[in-house]
């Protein structure tokens, strides 16, 4: 690790003090400090990695839900595994795409990859957390997708392509990158997704051209678009929150917020659980 990588971490890890720190002044320390930490992934620019970026519509849905949001930038298997022991819950959020390879599929000519710094560590990451069976986790958009991939299961690498009659709106007219779009989506009946809505039918906004293809062993499929898209997936241990949607819950917070309520409520779970330990 180079030293402009150190000193970026240093300034993230300031940064995560200083939010504690505003909360405590906002709910007292005892408050802020049994709020659940939720780590967050980050994303990287493209080009040259010189900055890190995560919208701050997924932080400010953990601390609605009343969590601690704490960003984690592209680091080796070990700092994996040194975070992942301090906090109580992971929230993988969206991005480009991953590298069709890792899934053993040949690239379409419509996938646009992220910045491999960060597609490596995000499977490692998500490799790491499925293996944490205690761990809750949210994966939205790209990280519904990642978790999957980390699985063993794969993706259908371009929706229009493959979906070519489908009149879904799964992004803006003028495509993923540029907006989201609003459509249904059919929740299972027995999922915990249906009973985390209290309703089958949800509206959504969503802004992806990929999406889940054949699923992992230990997830299934429990909604789906009009045009039979996947939309969302959850583990079948009963006893774990762990699950990824497809679209962007965070950019409706108002008709989406249950969802982050549940991630935090179960990483509060298992902050009390491994306090008696």
């Amino acid at each position: 690790m180079n030293l402009r990588d150190r000193m970026l971490i240093v300034k993230i890890m300031v940064a995560a003090v200083v939010s504690l720190g505003s909360l405590q002044a906002c709910f007292g320390a005892e408050s802020a400090q049994s709020r659940p930490i939720i780590l967050i992934n980050t994303d990287l620019e493209k080009a040259d990695a010189k900055s890190l970026s995560v919208p701050y519509a997924y932080a400010r849905a953990v601390i609605k839900a009343g969590g601690i949001p704490l960003l984690m930038p592209p680091q080796d298997g070990e700092a994996i595994d040194a975070m992942l022991d301090r906090v109580d819950g992971l929230l993988l959020i969206g991005g480009a795409d991953y590298p069709p390879e890792v899934y053993k599929q040949e690239a379409h000519q419509k996938t646009v990859l992220m910045h491999k710094d960060r597609s490596d560590f995000d499977l490692a990451l998500a490799k790491k957390a499925l293996g944490r069976k205690d761990l809750p986790v949210l994966g939205i958009c790209a990280g519904c997708q990642v978790l999957n991939i980390a699985d063993g299961g794969d993706l259908v690498q371009d929706i229009p392509s493959a979906f070519a009659e489908s009149r879904v709106s799964h992004s803006s007219k003028s495509g993923w990158q540029s907006g989201s779009g609003t459509h249904g989506v059919k929740l299972d009946a027995g999922s915990k997704l249906a009973q985390i809505y209290k309703k089958q039918d949800h509206e959504v906004r969503s802004s992806h051209h990929q999406c889940v293809g054949c699923v992992g062993d230990d997830f299934r499929v429990v909604a789906k678009a009009d045009d039979g898209v996947s939309e969302a997936i959850e583990g079948k241990d009963p006893e774990r929150f762990l699950m990824g949607v497809q679209w962007h819950p965070e950019k409706d917070l108002d008709n989406n917020l249950a969802l982050f309520e549940k991630l935090v409520e179960s990483a509060r779970m298992r902050q009390q659980q491994r306090s008696l330990r």
